[in-house]
């Protein structure tokens, strides 16, 4: 995204939308992202469709959702 990184876009969307879940997929690693992201909701690319289905399973476990 060329003007705004993805820690950006998810504190913009989470003043309009407080209890938004987000989950970063990216092929490089930034910095930014892994001390911003939240352990477990980071996916780095390149990924199978199982490794996606089973980080989403994790993540819902972890918040809650079904």
């Amino acid at each position: 995204m060329p003007k705004l990184s993805g820690p950006e876009l998810v504190a913009a969307a989470t003043k309009h939308v407080p209890h938004l879940k987000a989950m970063y997929i990216s092929g490089y690693v930034h910095e930014e992202t892994q001390h911003t992201a939240d352990a477990g909701v980071y996916l780095q690319k390149p990924f199978t469709p199982d490794v996606f289905k089973a980080k989403l399973d994790e993540i819902l476990a972890l918040t809650g959702s079904s």
